[in-house]
């Protein structure tokens, strides 16, 4: 299992943990789809 050595890393949910080991060229990356996502979900019209 992966522990970061400063408990203030160790601390934070588990998906900002997740995009510090990622490194910040694919995490701006994943960062950019869930804006797009985001985006989508929140101007679809609700469904009847």
């Amino acid at each position: 299992m992966y522990t970061f050595a400063d408990p203030a890393l160790e601390s934070r949910p588990a998906g900002q943990k997740l995009l510090i080991r990622m490194g910040p060229d694919n995490a701006a990356a994943i960062k950019t789809k869930l804006m797009e996502l985001r985006a989508a979900i929140t101007a679809a019209p609700p469904k009847r």
